[in-house]
């Protein structure tokens, strides 16, 4: 369909520049720019304004999001892939003088306009088009849209190489934490793991279970067979049985772990199996699954899955037979081997015998179909903060979808959890809250509670400790070595494990002339990896830390992240230089930013434990972050 269009035609000039002028800005691009890929590009876009100038926004349906962006970031052009919302762009971008456009053809048009770099952030066969238009003109392509190569793999290749365009591969989730953690170091959890065992800070966890007859299951207004609920602790408390502790590490990985075989079918007397239809599928698929991983019948007999006593049985052959029996019988009755080995009988394992008194069906329980009951539950069980992040994540996921019955559907589900929380995505998402998706079950039991504390992480706060943080410690040459040390010495001997962190490995220099070795490096160790950042006193460090962008980022991010932050003495300039306040947008002082310049190393480290024991300050946080 042709484009639908309002505003000025903007017309672009070459970037140019000349002997001691300032470099010109990069042109760039962004298609997508209310999805993830986007609003990341525009954040980095927003921080360095003099470096870039937008020629072309695109959206596929949120004008609000879009409208804001070409506002703020005075884009040339901007794009509603909707047509049916154009009227909307045009009302809202009325006198701004940017040229305004709705439709497929659009999209290409806005792809397809000289820039300097194109960001294909258009999710699914939408982003195609656009994309390969943007390819066809040589354009510089920071691709996020991996369904070009999907679908259309041969031909889009084939165009880069005729259109010599440089293709630059993004991540479409390359601001979530998680994705940074696995991309520093995809070994991130595994080593944290083997390095608190190492280090006897062995990881415990405890084993309880909820105990309760048949006839209070039968009562209770869901199914505990149902493996989508829960039975809350109000109802039913947990009684500790014991404790499990990592406390040693593999000597052979591959022997141990890789070669282990769990089976939910091996259970010893006393218990028995219920009618849970998911447990009934494991029953038999962790047996298959180890005869295809393990190699055959007797994985049973690889020493780390080997019964500590010996076992007496008939079973002989298959591959990969490990014990060599002796005798020439493997059947019972016999008299060639004295009648042994025979069944144990009674003293064996028993099954249950559970009387049945019902017909046999395949189907399952009504209750089943009681799909949001306990999801309100949940929701009303969480803290105003965790709240806040469920609307969030919800809100990222969502923003990647670009249909919009799709997200419409899901918000609808919302609406029979909680209208608050559809209220409030439907908001992120620029749209109505529609009406509630109709239930499967349409009078689902009244619940026994209304919310369960108990189903809040801050109902586990821990027991105070640092054992096992993470804590960065940022220096170069310059650094005040003696507090820098004294620093690092007080969180180990804590159980904490602090690292030196540098621009560059090797030593730093201090004032006394003892220097420090460095170990790691802002390259490789970004802020996620860590529970907190220390800026040690030393006017020539700080003003180098200053001046390092990767320094600002790391604490940028740990500030983002509600994470504990100590600055000492002259370490107060890098907090000012990477715009990192020491009060909380609501006012009064951040009791996770520590900036310290007259107190004693034993105070300002006691004051530092204290706020990292807090784990996270969720008062400063701000969406979107201020800082």
């Amino acid at each position: 369909m042709p484009a639908l269009r309002a505003g000025r035609m903007a017309v672009v000039p070459a970037a140019t520049s000349r002997p001691g002028a300032m470099p010109a800005p990069k042109r760039i691009s962004v298609l997508g720019a209310t999805g993830s890929v986007g609003t990341s590009t525009l954040d980095l876009i927003g921080r360095t304004p003099n470096q870039f100038e937008v020629v072309a926004l695109t959206a596929q349906t949120n004008v609000e999001a879009l409208a804001e962006c070409a506002l703020r970031h005075r884009a040339a052009f901007a794009v509603i892939g909707d047509a049916s919302r154009y009227q909307a762009l045009k009302e809202r971008l009325s006198g701004s003088g940017i040229e305004i456009a709705a439709g497929a053809a659009a999209l290409i048009e806005a792809a397809a306009r000289p820039a300097d770099c194109v960001m294909a952030g258009i999710s699914g066969a939408a982003g195609l088009g656009p994309t390969m238009a943007a390819v066809m003109q040589g354009r510089r392509v920071a691709l996020a849209n991996k369904e070009c190569l999907v679908s259309a793999g041969a031909i889009f290749m084939k165009a880069v190489r005729e259109a010599g365009t440089e293709l630059v591969p993004v991540d479409s989730e390359h601001s979530g934490a998680l994705q940074a953690i696995a991309g520093a170091d995809p070994d991130f959890n595994r080593r944290d793991l083997w390095e608190s065992i190492e280090a006897g800070a062995y990881p415990e966890f405890e084993f309880g279970v909820q105990i309760f007859s048949e006839e209070q299951a039968e009562a209770f207004s869901f199914d505990v067979l149902d493996a989508t609920k829960i039975v809350p602790e109000e109802l039913v408390p947990i009684t500790p049985i014991g404790k499990m502790v990592l406390d040693r590490n593999p000597d052979y990985f591959f022997g141990e772990t890789e070669q282990v075989a769990f089976c939910a079918a091996h259970i010893v007397p006393g218990i028995d199996f219920s009618n849970d239809p998911l447990l009934a599928g494991r029953l038999h698929s962790y047996q298959d699954t180890q005869l295809l991983r393990l190699g055959g019948p007797n994985f049973h007999e690889i020493p780390i899955n080997a019964s500590v006593s010996q076992v007496h049985n008939n079973t002989r052959d298959g591959f990969h037979r490990q014990s060599i029996h002796r005798g020439r019988v493997s059947y019972e009755p016999n008299s060639l081997a004295g009648g042994c080995p025979f069944q144990a009988g009674a003293a064996g394992f028993t099954s249950f015998p559970e009387p049945i008194h019902d017909d046999k069906v395949r189907g399952k329980p009504e209750k089943f179909a009681d799909h949001y009951t306990q999801a309100t539950l949940f929701w009303n069980s969480q803290t105003p903060i965790e709240k806040a992040h469920i609307i969030r994540a919800y809100r990222f996921e969502l923003t990647k979808v670009q249909t919009t019955g799709v997200r419409e559907r899901v918000v609808s589900m919302l609406a029979n959890v909680a209208t608050d929380l559809a209220e409030a995505v439907a908001a992120e998402l620029g749209m109505e809250v529609p009406e509630p998706m109709p239930k499967a079950l349409d009078n689902p039991q009244k619940p026994e509670i209304d919310a369960s504390p108990r189903l809040s992480l801050f109902a586990r706060p821990g027991d105070g400790s640092i054992r096992t943080r993470k804590i960065a410690i940022l220096i170069a040459d310059g650094v005040e070595g003696e507090a820098a040390l004294a620093l690092h010495e007080g969180l180990a001997e804590l159980g904490a494990v602090p690292r030196f962190i540098a621009a560059r490995l090797g030593q730093v220099q201090t004032p006394s002339g003892d220097p420090i070795d460095v170990e790691a490096t802002l390259e490789t160790t970004p802020s996620v990896l860590y529970d907190a950042v220390a800026i040690p006193d030393g006017e020539e460090a700080a003003e180098t830390l200053a001046g390092l962008g990767q320094a600002l980022e790391f604490i940028k991010d740990q500030y983002r992240h509600c994470k504990p932050i100590l600055a000492l003495g002259a370490g107060k300039t890098v907090l000012d230089a990477a715009e990192v306040p020491t009060e909380l947008p609501a006012g009064g002082a951040d009791p996770g930013v520590l900036a310290l310049s007259d107190e004693s190393s034993a105070d300002a480290l006691q004051k530092f434990v204290a706020a990292i024991a807090a784990h996270r300050h969720f008062e400063r946080a701000t969406d979107p972050p201020e800082v």
